[in-house]
């Protein structure tokens, strides 16, 4: 069973009973939401893609994880919620879905945080978390994760059946987000039980030339080397389905409209995984004044360029990687 009766009727009690309360609903589809710097506006992204799903009938959980901030509950308007994460991980709720707030949102719930863990949480306690992130009774589940390449941060990505990068148009922010893909790559491959049997075959498989001439990730998947062919075909296996989507945001000139899919096709051709463009968000004054309203934009302005374009990356995300990739 997914998750107890009692447990699913009381966090549907909690949502007006938008929350299915069957045993054998499928799992949601997780997306993590992270990035490589702060101040990319990664959480006004996660809020108001939460609160455009969910306004399409979509029932979705919203869940803070930004080590350096949770804020989520702020961005929605809401007061600092009673219940949060750490009841969850400190064993005072016995149900993931018992630390739910309702967010006034029809379809959307919020799980809010203080700060997941420490920048070493044991592993054994986030593969907990994320077995339950798979019994939430919810159609989605959005993680919005802290910035940069901590493990609290990376493990939770490249678990997620979608992991979203967020960037803005700053040579500084998309070497940051270049980075972060980077090191999520390689994570991916660590932390994979495909490898788990040939880790240190995998390490060599990838390990620098010294000559200065290494090949890249991409060569290395599909090199010949009998030597190093199991290596290979389980490197490729654990990175089946890593489709990473790029959102470029605070977008002011029209070239930098085509960055999300130039930055997704460098990434294609380097590492040889499907990642693709998700979408570029306009530079908008109108997201500076709904954060001091504390009220998300797609609610206080939803005809404004901001709102149109979450609504774009919504569709791109539900068509090109969120439901199948």
């Amino acid at each position: 069973m997914a998750l107890s009766n009692n447990a699913a009727r009381r966090a549907a009690d909690r949502h007006g009973h938008w929350m299915t309360t069957t045993s054998n609903a499928s799992p949601p589809r997780i997306w993590a939401i992270g990035g490589g710097k702060g101040g990319v506006g990664k959480s006004v992204l996660a809020v108001n893609l939460a609160i455009t799903l969910a306004r399409r009938g979509l029932d979705v959980t919203l869940i803070d994880m930004d080590l350096g901030g949770a804020n989520d509950h702020t961005l929605l308007g809401m007061p600092p919620p009673r219940r949060r994460l750490e009841d969850f991980l400190e064993r005072r709720a016995g149900a993931l879905a018992d630390a739910i707030t309702p967010t006034g949102t029809g379809g959307l719930g919020l799980i809010a945080g203080s700060g997941f863990g420490g920048a070493n949480t044991p592993y054994a306690q986030k593969e907990r978390l994320i077995r339950h992130l798979r019994k939430l009774p919810t159609r989605y589940v959005l993680l919005d994760l802290g910035a940069g390449t901590a493990y609290n941060v990376l493990d939770f990505f490249v678990a997620a059946d979608l992991g979203i990068v967020v960037t803005v148009p700053e040579h500084t922010s998309v070497e940051n987000a270049n980075a972060f893909l980077r090191a999520a790559f390689f994570r991916r491959l660590a932390r994979s039980p495909e490898t788990r049997p040939v880790r240190d075959l995998v390490r060599e498989l990838f390990r620098p030339s010294g000559n200065g001439a290494s090949p890249s990730p991409r060569q290395v998947l599909e090199s010949p080397d009998a030597l190093l062919a199991e290596a290979a075909r389980r490197a490729n296996a654990a990175l089946a389905g890593f489709r990473p989507a790029i959102v470029v945001n605070q977008v002011r000139l029209p070239r930098e409209q085509e960055l999300p899919a130039q930055m997704a096709g460098a990434v294609r051709e380097y590492f040889g995984i499907g990642a693709f463009g998700a979408g570029a968000l306009p530079s908008d004054r109108l997201v500076t004044q709904s954060v001091r309203d504390r009220r998300p934009v797609v609610e206080a302005y939803p005809g404004g360029a901001f709102s149109s374009g979450v609504a774009t990356v919504a569709e791109t995300l539900l068509a090109g990687g969120g439901r199948h990739g």
